[in-house]
């Protein structure tokens, strides 16, 4: 799997576990928020889409730009190649951009989740119950606890 496909699986697994959390934490008020947290966030998803949609082409010839100046830069390791044939090919340039722009895209969209995943996590540790208090006593270890046990033979 690649980097992307965990990230994303890792974010839609988080925001299950938090809804099933928010099922059993939450009560009217900390629904209402957690509706307003979820409301907001798919706001800002849907104004970045539209807003990558409406700006592509502009983002994409911003994109093709900057890889033509990256390209045009004389290196320190250049080494002129007399007779050679040029390898400029403007096909995987343009491929390239719109690549880096529907990857930029997707970390955008990655990193609203996350923030989103982040907001739901601190408002339902809100209404979670404390921690409960450790027991007091000597702790055994499960191999020590195991040998002490009597077992018919």
């Amino acid at each position: 799997m690649t980097e992307t496909m965990v990230k994303e699986l890792t974010q839609m697994f988080t925001l299950a576990t938090l809804e099933h959390a928010a099922g059993q934490h939450l009560d009217a008020d900390g629904w209402r928020q957690y509706q307003d947290i979820t409301d907001r966030f798919e706001e800002k998803q849907r104004a970045l889409e539209s807003a990558y949609v409406r700006e592509y082409d502009t983002r994409v010839a911003a994109e093709r730009a900057g890889l033509i100046d990256d390209a045009g830069k004389i290196r320190r390791d250049f080494k002129p190649g007399f007779g050679v044939q040029d390898r400029f090919n403007p096909a995987a340039l343009e491929r390239e951009a719109h690549r880096k722009v529907r990857s930029a895209h997707q970390a955008t969209l990655s990193d609203l989740a996350d923030l989103k995943c982040h907001a739901l996590g601190r408002l339902i540790a809100s209404y979670a119950d404390p921690p409960k208090a450790l027991p007091s006593g000597p702790i055994q270890s499960p191999a020590n606890n195991m040998a002490s046990q009597t077992r018919p033979r």
